[in-house]
């Protein structure tokens, strides 16, 4: 789900989620992309405690290290 600059993955029944927030986009020409991405696990239990944080250059390599954090979490 994305709600203006976050986006949310994983299944929020399960203990932990992927949140990514979306700091700075670049623009060359028409296109925009996300140049400063902060990566988070976060806990779905009510307190909304960031669980593992790290901010990465692009979108596609923060969602890569957020999946591997959160099978990793999910599965403990």
């Amino acid at each position: 789900v994305r709600s203006g600059n976050k986006i949310y993955y994983g299944d929020p029944k399960k203990k932990y989620i992927l949140v990514l927030i979306i700091l700075k986009v670049d623009k060359t020409g028409d296109i925009a992309l996300p140049s400063r991405v902060l990566v988070q696990i976060r806990k779905t239990d009510g307190s909304d405690e960031v669980v593992q944080e790290k901010e990465k250059t692009s979108l596609g390599d923060a969602f890569q290290l957020g999946l591997i954090w959160l099978e990793r979490a999910l599965a403990e």
